[in-house]
């Protein structure tokens, strides 16, 4: 059986987890709040025969971060088909269950979303959950990456051509001649190949193949091929790090439990503070993913809620080089916003050290604000000193809505690093 301290111990970030038994997959899902989604499955075996077989057959459970929704879809659908679970397999009959086919040996591969795998010649992808993910999916894809979906060669372009799904058509290509011919079917064929690299969740290959070419463009002063590139590194950007397959929604503990007053009881006990009803916790992490284009990033909840029109992000402009300067020139920029509301507590994610920069930078502005740090492996409190309040439980709700504020920050904070990357070569 799972352990409640498993579970509590998975973060609440967008990923693959697995149930297993004895190191071998049970049952693999995917979720953007991992930790919502394994709980849901533990609650769920309480009522439903099959939960109860996933979670009485484990003893142990496994996660796998992913940066979107995108990838944790592409990389659900590899793992099952490597491992095969159990109960996973168990509904290989469901008609909700689909493969992405790509027809590689034909001059003109075709992409199809199709029941079972029973083509030896063509290249499958998956299974997928539902015809509802599958048909997103390829959407999603087809608007940056067109592909052709007819069954047979026509000897017109097809409508999908006109409204740019389906371009260069094989229909049109296959009536061009010469050189015209040869270099559509190379764009085509080159078309095929990118998509194949997404579908086998290795697209930020592709990002820095284009930005490799971006960078040759403007060298030769080809503008126009360099804006189209640059607009194709944001378009597949936006896949790789969005949501826009699923919604995210974090876990609103004020519905279901006391978290105003194990907040209260907590700032009281550890730093002697009490709060109104009209609470705000402010939450900041520094991104540097790819060692460059370090950014910031504040998310905000009020009364229990996140409250993402008040969500801030910064770009680093003193050329910070470390989390603790970029740390500082964030909380010196948001301090003298006089307009802004002051939280009633702050987390910043990192430890002792980030939590004392922290508190440097509010003695600078002479305020006296609780701050604490979250520190991993294990996921933890920090204080700048040592409190002898009473420190929360890690099963706690106040505890697991810290962890859900860090990761909503390190998302955000992600989210706009990646951002800047996409933006670097200005045309």
């Amino acid at each position: 059986m799972i352990s409640k301290d498993a579970v509590s111990s998975l973060p609440s970030v967008s990923g693959v987890y697995q149930f297993t038994q004895h190191d071998r997959p049970v049952y693999i899902g995917k979720s953007v709040n991992i930790k919502a989604r394994v709980s849901s499955h533990i609650q769920a075996a309480k009522l439903s025969k099959k939960e109860l077989l996933i979670v009485s057959n484990s003893n142990a459970l496994v996660f796998q971060e992913t940066i979107s929704d995108f990838d944790a879809i592409v990389l659900e659908a590899k793992l099952i088909k490597e491992f095969r679970p159990i109960y996973n397999i168990a509904l290989k009959d469901d008609k909700h269950f689909l493969y992405i086919k790509i027809t590689v040996k034909d001059n003109f591969p075709k992409v199809f979303s199709v029941r079972a795998e029973n083509d030896r010649k063509s290249l499958y992808f998956g299974p997928f959950a539902s015809t509802e993910t599958t048909e997103k999916l390829l959407y999603h894809l087809r608007t940056i990456i067109p592909f052709c979906t007819q069954k047979k060669i026509g000897k017109h372009a097809c409508f999908y051509s006109k409204i740019g799904l389906c371009d260069p058509c094989p229909s049109y290509i296959n009536n061009q001649t010469g050189d015209v011919k040869k270099k559509l079917q190379i764009e085509y064929q080159s078309h095929i190949k990118t998509l194949i690299v997404m579908l086998k969740g290795e697209g930020i290959k592709i990002i820095a193949e284009l930005e490799s070419e971006l960078a040759k463009q403007i060298t030769k002063g080809d503008y126009e091929k360099a804006i189209e590139t640059r607009d194709k590194i944001l378009s597949i950007n936006r896949i790789l790090y969005s949501r826009s397959f699923t919604t995210f929604d974090m876990v609103d503990y004020t519905k279901q439990s006391n978290i105003d007053s194990q907040l209260r009881d907590f700032l009281y006990s550890c730093f002697k503070k009490q709060i109104n009803d009209n609470y705000r916790i402010e939450c900041y992490d520094m991104s540097t993913l790819f060692g460059d284009s370090p950014t910031g990033s504040l998310v905000v909840l009020e009364n229990g809620a996140l409250s993402s029109s008040q969500y801030k992000r910064f770009k680093i402009k003193n050329g910070a080089k470390s989390d603790f300067e970029a740390i500082c020139e964030v909380l010196m920029r948001r301090f003298k916003r006089d307009d802004w509301k002051l939280p009633d507590l702050i987390i910043i994610d990192g430890g002792k050290p980030q939590v004392r920069v922290v508190s440097q930078v509010l003695g600078d502005f002479e305020l006296d604000i609780p701050v604490i740090g979250l520190a991993k492996n294990p996921d933890r409190i920090v204080f700048n000193t040592s409190t002898s309040g009473k420190l929360l439980k890690r099963s706690s709700e106040l505890f697991k809505c810290f962890q859900q504020l860090r990761d909503e920050s390190h998302r955000f904070a992600k989210k706009y690093h990646l951002l800047l990357r996409s933006k670097k070569f200005r045309i």
